[in-house]
């Protein structure tokens, strides 16, 4: 069925965003991944997840979330790798594991 909306008191004046408000359905989770670094330890700013994998030009560990809750390195991973934004899916996650290799 349909979901009317208007008629759930938590969703109005909620500020849900209209792609979190489908025809048959109410977004609940919303996430995101960002790209962290110290400021005082590095020379020039990671701009890219090339760049987050590039170990030369960054030296230093690497941290990412922990596979228990999600893998969104994948992604990160084939960016990393080359692969154009528009063309992630359906992931090619040896090439993923290939890539995240390189940083483990």
């Amino acid at each position: 069925e349909p979901v009317d909306h208007d008629r759930l008191k938590s969703v109005k004046g909620a500020g849900i965003a209209e792609h979190n408000l489908p025809e048959y359905a109410v977004g609940k989770n919303v996430w995101a991944s960002v790209m962290a670094y110290r400021t005082d330890s590095l020379k020039r700013v990671p701009k890219s997840w090339a760049d987050f994998w590039n170990t030369d030009a960054f030296s230093g560990a690497r941290s990412l979330q922990s596979a228990e809750v999600d893998l969104p390195e994948l992604e990160f991973a084939l960016l990393a790798d080359g692969v154009p934004l528009d063309k992630l899916y359906p992931l090619d996650v040896d090439r993923a594991f290939a890539s995240m290799s390189r940083i483990r």
